[in-house]
């Protein structure tokens, strides 16, 4: 009876934490990626939002270095945490270069973007990208997005017209590479990680 009541305690809490992982998008270098850099990037959580602690668990990265999404498993102490389950399956990408925001110049109605250069070699790995702009920092409130192919991208700048007058505005970029599913069904957009978010103002007249 008490050996029933722990199981059944037991498959409660397993329930109850159950774990979730992100998605961590790294930057596509030509190399593997590095444990450490990845480490920064993932975050794993139980069903109540609480970061799960790195002892926690164990996990091994594919040798993987070309643009693409991969899966991993990671794999909990169970001894210490009986709550966890003994192993997740989680999923990263790897996306193109993200060009960084150099500087953001106001106007009337419109705001200049301009981004870090890109090379030769990288705009190869590029299909096109997005610039993500808002009202707010958490991108909720008066957001839109502009689409530029790659040779618009590889420019380095972009106007943005038709926005309000003395407004601040929060821009991101981020750029993407259309890949074929190892299926041969079709084809998926890989994103680079955003650019970190810059803001600009328009004139007031």
């Amino acid at each position: 009876m008490d050996t029933f009541i722990v199981d059944f305690e037991v498959a409660m809490r397993a329930e109850k934490y159950a774990v979730y992982t992100n998605s961590p998008s790294m930057e596509y270098t030509g190399k593997p990626i590095s444990a450490a850099d990845f480490a920064k990037k993932l975050k794993v959580t139980d069903s109540e939002g609480k970061t799960v602690p790195s002892y926690a668990y164990t996990y091994r990265l594919p040798e993987n270095k070309d643009i693409g999404y991969y899966s991993f498993k990671i794999k909990f102490d169970t001894e210490l945490y009986p709550e966890f389950p003994e192993s997740y399956e989680a999923v990263y990408s790897i996306g193109p270069k993200t060009p960084q925001i150099k500087s953001i110049k106001g106007g009337k109605k419109q705001l200049t973007i301009n981004w870090s250069k890109l090379t030769a070699k990288q705009i190869k790995n590029i299909d096109g990208m997005y610039i993500e702009i808002a009202t707010n920092k958490s991108f909720t409130s008066g957001y839109d997005i502009i689409q530029l192919n790659d040779n618009q991208a590889l420019k380095g700048s972009k106007v943005i017209k038709k926005l309000k007058k003395n407004k601040k505005y929060y821009v991101r970029l981020s750029t993407y590479k259309i890949v074929p599913s190892e299926d041969g069904e079709g084809d998926y957009y890989v994103f680079s990680p955003d650019s970190k978010i810059k803001a600009g103002k328009t004139k007031k007249k």
